[in-house]
């Protein structure tokens, strides 16, 4: 498999796994789906949520990995930094979703639709990194 090929996988995998998330569950307590979340998400803003713009960057980090020749090599860290620290910012979620009582927020857990998500920023970060170091090699 060549180089090319390989980034167009794993672009094409974070991509499916991103839109999966859209049509899955994101909490398991409620009927609460990505496509919502995504529409919402901005709201983050005035909550403190920040991790709904990692989809920004993730949009960014794909475009950078479909990119043909070679890339940018701060550019590419930097993207994957932020996409995996504003995908963490989500693995505080408690009350956003109106749970204020401890018994409430210890039953809140992650549905299908949040672990593909996570999965598709981890995927492209991942890819970045390589790419990067890829990038890397050849230019040595």
């Amino acid at each position: 498999m060549t180089r090319t090929k390989a980034w167009r996988s794993i672009v094409a995998l974070a991509g499916a796994l991103w839109l999966a998330s859209l049509f899955l569950s994101v909490v398991e307590q409620t009927e609460l789906r990505g496509y919502l979340v995504l529409a919402l998400g901005w709201y983050g803003v005035v909550t403190g949520e920040m991790g709904w713009f990692a989809n920004l960057v993730f949009f960014v980090g794909v475009a950078q990995l479909s990119s043909k020749g070679t890339i940018k090599s701060a550019l590419s860290l930097l993207l994957a930094a932020a996409i995996l620290t504003l995908a963490a910012t989500t693995l505080f979620w408690d009350k956003s979703f109106g749970l204020e009582t401890e018994e409430a927020i210890a039953g809140l857990s992650f549905g299908a639709g949040y672990y593909a998500w996570m999965a598709a920023m981890l995927t492209v970060s991942v890819g970045l990194l390589f790419r990067s170091a890829a990038n890397q090699q050849v230019l040595s």
